[in-house]
């Protein structure tokens, strides 16, 4: 039992000290410096992008839905962009934004950035973003080859939109 005691908080100390190997922590004047009207930033080695900036009351942003306005704040390049994923009121006054990140207009799977709102102003922000990568984003097959190589897969017999009925069903 003191063993398993013993390996638990080894496991949990080993898990902070790397946590704060890789965050950094900005309060005050330093966040301010960061992102306007910030009173703190955190940062990690993933992403210049914060992962969690809180702004001061008498300075937060008012939020109009504008992802260049999001953009601006969080200094996210023009080749990355958000897209709303949802839209949530909760029972404190807040609604909250739930934006995923495309590269070239590719989603970026994992990414999600929650926007805190409350009386139209930006009261926080948290999530994970990326600002560095470097991908190649065309594609290596156009519509027609795509196509083919699906219908070799599938090898049916019949697909439903050589059926009259069905397509019409479909544009319907």
């Amino acid at each position: 039992m003191k063993t398993h005691i013993g390996i638990i908080l080894f496991i949990v100390l080993l898990s902070n000290f790397s946590y704060s190997e890789t965050t950094n922590i900005l309060n005050g004047v330093e966040a301010d410096k960061y992102i306007f009207g910030a009173s703190q930033v955190i940062l990690n080695d993933e992403s210049k992008i914060p992962s969690f900036i809180t702004f001061r009351s008498d300075n937060q942003p008012v939020f109009r839905e504008q992802v260049d306005l999001l953009k601006s704040i969080i200094h996210l390049s023009s080749e990355y962009n958000l897209s709303l994923f949802s839209k949530e009121d909760d029972k404190f006054g807040f609604t909250h934004y739930r934006y995923v990140q495309t590269y070239h207009g590719i989603k970026i799977d994992g990414t999600m950035l929650i926007v805190h709102v409350r009386e139209n102003k930006i009261v926080s922000t948290n999530g994970l973003l990326f600002d560095q990568i470097n991908a190649q984003v065309n594609p290596l097959l156009n519509d027609q080859a795509a196509l083919n190589k699906a219908l070799e897969f599938i090898h049916a017999e019949k697909y439903k939109w050589e059926i009259p009925e069905e397509e019409s069903f479909f544009k319907e």
